[in-house]
C-alpha cells in the first residue's frame, strides 16, 4: 500500500514538472487567406504572433488579422507576424479593409485540424467596437479634431503593434487641423497607429489609423485626414 502511494505521488510530481516545463500558448493573430505553394504555412492556417514566415523571391501571403481587420497582401521577403498587422523584410505589401473577416468571434482551423478533418478552433477576436480604425493614403495625414481645443494644442503619436505602445512623435502644433510635421520620422504602411490631441483644457482627441498609399475614398480620390474624437 505505501510502495503504491510513492509510486502515485512520484507520478503527480512528474506530471507538475512536465506541465511548468510546457512553452506557454502564443496568441493567434490572424488567419491564412492565401498561401502559394512551397511555403511553410498553408491557406486557413493560423499565425502567431512572433511569427515569421520566409517567403524568397516569389513566395506570396493573404493574411487577415483579427484584432484591426486588415487584410495585408504580400509577395516576397520576410514577413513577421505582430498583434495588428505584419512587418515585411524585403518584400512588398498591400493592405485593405477585411470587414467580412472581422467579427467578435471569428472560426478557424489550424494545420493540424484542417489535415485531420478534425475539430474547429473558435477563436474570440478583439471586440470591434473598441478598434475602430480610420484608413489613409498619405504618410503625413491631417488630424481633424470634433471640437475646437484651445491652445495651445499638443499632438502625440504612438505606434501599437507591440506589446506596449511605442511613442513615434510628441510635440506643440500651432493649428488645427494638425499636420504631421514633415521633420518627425516617417510612418509606415500597414502598422497600426494612435494620434492624440490634447489641449490647454485638457480634452483628449485620439484616434486609431493606418497607412495605404493605395486606398481610395468612395469618391475615388486618396484620404490624408484622420478624424479624432473625445
Amino acid at each position: 500500500m505505501r510502495r503504491g502511494l510513492v509510486t502515485l505521488f512520484a507520478g503527480a510530481l512528474l506530471a507538475i514538472a512536465a506541465q511548468s516545463d510546457a512553452p506557454a500558448q502564443t496568441a493567434a493573430a490572424g488567419l491564412i487567406k492565401q498561401a502559394s505553394a512551397g511555403l511553410p504555412v498553408k491557406a486557413f492556417e493560423q499565425v502567431m504572433i512572433g511569427q515569421t514566415i520566409p517567403l524568397g523571391t516569389s513566395g506570396h501571403l493573404k493574411i487577415s488579422y483579427y484584432t484591426s481587420c486588415l487584410l495585408e497582401t504580400i509577395d516576397g521577403g520576410t514577413v513577421t507576424i505582430g498583434s495588428f498587422s505584419s512587418r515585411v523584410s524585403g518584400g512588398k505589401i498591400v493592405t485593405t479593409t477585411d470587414t467580412k473577416s472581422c467579427h467578435p468571434t471569428q472560426i478557424a482551423t489550424t494545420a493540424s485540424t484542417s489535415e485531420a478533418g478534425a475539430a474547429i478552433e473558435r477563436v474570440v477576436a478583439f471586440d470591434p467596437r473598441d478598434w475602430t480604425e480610420a484608413t489613409v493614403s498619405v504618410n503625413r495625414p491631417l488630424f481633424q479634431p470634433s471640437g475646437s481645443p484651445t491652445g495651445p494644442v499638443k499632438l502625440r503619436l504612438l505606434m501599437l503593434d507591440d506589446p506596449q505602445p511605442k511613442l513615434v512623435w510628441e510635440g506643440a502644433v500651432k493649428s488645427v487641423p494638425a499636420a504631421y510635421p514633415s521633420n518627425a520620422p516617417k510612418l509606415q504602411e500597414g502598422l497600426p497607429y494612435k494620434v492624440e490631441l490634447m489641449g490647454a483644457d485638457g480634452t483628449i482627441y485620439t484616434a486609431t489609423f493606418s497607412i495605404d498609399s493605395g486606398y481610395v475614398t468612395e469618391s475615388g480620390g486618396g484620404a490624408n485626414t484622420v478624424a479624432v474624437n473625445p
